[in-house]
């Protein structure tokens, strides 16, 4: 009897353990994660995945994987807004964002074409 309440219990904690476990999900993955001061592009719509991180002007921006293939794009920086230009050498359509401005870019110019920006114009 007493075997039969040690297995009984031990399968017991077992399913349990295995239940906790399955019951854990690994945590979402953040969304707009972007240094202050940067320009941050991501690969996905929302914000979401790591992003390519730029600051200063740029005129070639397509040399930058997240930039060429943008989905969305978070404005951090901190004095002012950014223009983003859909060709390189601040050419082709333009987008101005403001400060803190989080862009999903489906349907626009700029959909994995965030080619060149300017900041402060």
């Amino acid at each position: 009897m007493r075997v039969k309440r040690v297995i009984a219990s031990s399968a017991a904690a077992a399913a349990l353990v295995t239940a906790g476990l399955a019951a854990t999900a690994a945590p979402a993955e953040a969304a707009w994660t972007c240094p202050s001061t940067k320009l941050c592009a991501y690969l996905n719509l929302n914000g979401v995945g790591d992003p390519g991180e730029v600051a200063g002007n740029n005129t070639n921006l397509k040399q930058y994987a997240k930039f060429a293939g943008a989905e969305s794009l978070y404005n951090h920086g901190t004095q002012c807004a950014v223009t983003v230009y859909s060709e390189l050498n601040y050419g082709g359509r333009s987008y101005r964002m403001l400060r803190g401005d989080k862009v999903n870019l489906n349907g626009t110019a700029f959909w994995h074409h965030t080619y060149s920006n300017q900041w402060c114009v």
